[in-house]
């Protein structure tokens, strides 16, 4: 469901008692639901969505590669997206979540248009992203007018929305819909997000 390699990943069951509780999430909660909603969405006959892999393209691994000067061709990130990509060439959007200075950010990547949408819950980590990020081409990227946290512990589930109704909806008419609602979430809404995962995970790979 991502790139060209086979990805191994295990998500721990007090990762997903922080999830349920509300709190921080874990890196490989945002994997796993990623996972869950391709599952979802191979039942259906029409999607025009992949997704990258989480775990490739954090700061951290963006930072190092700026920092390795003994290899000036290697840039991980890049090639992951490109690999991803072209694993995937039938496919008109990438959805990338990204975590920087331990906040999630949700890329939206269109390779056919060279453009991209930042979707960011506090709207400041965006002034730093152009900085670390770098894909194989150029491309324009675009803020988008999404919903804005009101608390500090959202933005790994604003994410989880963001891809959830991008996959389920927004995908077959983007981007005559971009997003147009700074308001936040409720919190309601982001445990029925959460729960509805709960549900898909249970009955698919807990056994």
């Amino acid at each position: 469901m991502f790139g060209p390699g086979r990805v191994e990943t295990y998500i721990r069951h007090d990762v997903i008692l922080e999830m349920l509780n509300s709190e921080e999430l874990d890196i490989s909660c945002i994997l796993w639901y990623q996972i869950v909603l391709h599952s979802i969405l191979a039942t259906n006959g029409v999607n025009r969505c992949a997704f990258i892999n989480p775990q490739s393209i954090t700061e951290t691994v963006c930072v190092h590669d700026e920092q390795d000067k003994t290899n000036q061709h290697n840039n991980r990130v890049a090639t992951e997206i490109a690999e991803t990509m072209n694993f995937h060439q039938e496919k008109d959007f990438f959805l990338a979540p990204y975590w920087q200075s331990r906040h999630w950010l949700l890329l939206v990547i269109c390779p056919y248009q060279r453009t991209g949408y930042i979707l960011d819950s506090i709207k400041k980590a965006v002034e730093m992203f152009n900085e670390d990020f770098e894909t194989s081409h150029p491309m324009t990227w675009t803020i988008a007018d999404c919903n804005q946290q009101s608390s500090n512990w959202e933005c790994g589930y604003y994410v989880l929305k963001w891809m959830r109704e991008f996959v389920m909806y927004r995908q077959y008419a983007f981007p005559n819909n971009l997003w147009n609602d700074i308001n936040p979430i409720p919190e309601k809404l982001l445990d029925d997000v959460v729960n509805a995962w709960m549900t898909t995970f249970q009955s698919k790979y807990m056994k």
